[in-house]
């Protein structure tokens, strides 16, 4: 088990065909020494601090469930 057990959403988990759970969790932005959750539209690029949104679990949880549809994510 991670240490930073307090960093993982408790919220929710994304669960993959194969069974795997996956779930969001907070980063620590080196800079400034803030932790938070990151999300961004994805795609090249789209893992890096510049184009991710730093936001609280509840914004997170908000605007990840609002890209997913039952074909996918989309933009």
């Amino acid at each position: 088990m991670p240490k930073d057990q307090d960093r993982f959403s408790r919220a929710f988990c994304f669960v993959l065909n194969s069974g795997k759970e996956i779930y969001p969790v907070k980063m620590k932005r080196r800079e400034t020494g803030n932790i938070s959750f990151r999300i961004s539209a994805g795609g090249t690029g789209g893992n890096t601090v510049e184009a991710s949104e730093e936001v609280d679990e509840e914004t997170m949880i908000r605007k990840v469930l609002g890209m997913v549809t039952p074909f996918g994510v989309h933009p």
